[in-house]
């Protein structure tokens, strides 16, 4: 049973030690990144152990607030991007929102509990139906208040988008990133990243821009598809055969490169060689 399985003791022993000391403890995750390596436990496994370990405090804002304070660790040590795992990060944040909306008066704790919210939304993982019921039928306190300000601030910045889907020029979104309504960071609703929206609607333009400013096309959205998968699931024939015709160039200067420095190397070893034998002649 996940109940009882080592990953549940291991994340609550965590949580506990930060719980009842106020301690910081990343190097502990170590043993956690053993499992993880060693394909003991997956990424869903962790989250499904993280969603236990909320239950365990009955809904102490005290509590929550420490569970979330370690997952947070464990997305910055194993590099899970929450993004991709929505059946968890949507069961771990109701009962998140559960505890914060029963125990608004916690200040310090609804700070830290909006701050997390924040990174989710910004990391690309959809708030706006977290919570709905909880949120509905609670009192309009602070934390209320401020998750409904970061849904509409979501909203705002998915709207942002719209430069490209109504057509906008390429000095349109060169504004746009200028002055940093949009960065090469920012996702759309389902966790679309710019590249893949220009894809989807044929934009060779901005593509090839896009590229040059340093956006990777092997980038994921939330359904774990590339630039790639996107155009040609859109059937956008102009950007699908640029991006082929793209890595295929990519592959290939790459190829050529390693080649020439490789010839460099066995060059000077060889001059070096050459050196050697002449002074000791």
């Amino acid at each position: 049973m996940m109940s009882e399985s080592l990953i549940v003791a291991v994340l609550n022993g965590y949580a506990r030690e930060l719980f009842d000391s106020d301690m910081d403890n990343k190097t502990a995750l170590k043993t956690l990144r053993l499992l993880v390596d060693n394909h003991i436990y997956t990424y869903d496994e962790i989250l499904y152990a993280m969603k236990l370990l909320l239950d365990k405090g009955h809904s102490s804002i005290e509590w929550t607030t420490c569970v979330l304070d370690l997952l947070q660790n464990v997305m910055d040590a194993l590099g899970l991007q929450p993004i991709f795992y929505p059946k968890y990060v949507q069961e771990i944040c109701n009962k998140v929102i559960r505890a914060a909306t029963e125990k608004d008066k916690e200040a310090g704790a609804v700070k830290f509990i909006l701050g997390f919210f924040e990174k989710l939304a910004s990391g690309g993982v959809d708030i706006q139906r977290m919570g709905e019921v909880d949120l509905l039928y609670s009192e309009q306190g602070d934390f209320k208040k401020g998750f409904i300000h970061l849904q509409q601030k979501q909203l705002s910045d998915w709207s942002r988008f719209d430069i490209v889907k109504k057509g906008g020029s390429l000095a349109d979104v060169q504004k746009f990133m200028k002055d940093g309504s949009l960065t090469i960071d920012s996702r759309d609703q389902g966790g679309i990243l710019l590249t893949h929206l220009c894809a989807a609607y044929d934009r060779v333009d901005l593509l090839e821009w896009l590229v040059s400013e340093g956006m990777d096309l092997n980038a994921l959205d939330a359904q774990r598809r590339t630039t790639l998968d996107v155009a040609k699931a859109s059937k956008a024939s102009s950007a699908t055969k640029w991006i082929v015709e793209w890595k295929a160039k990519t592959i290939i200067g790459s190829f050529l490169r390693r080649s020439y420095y490789h010839a460099m190397h066995r060059r000077r070893l060889q001059q070096s060689n050459d050196a050697a034998t002449l002074i000791q002649s």
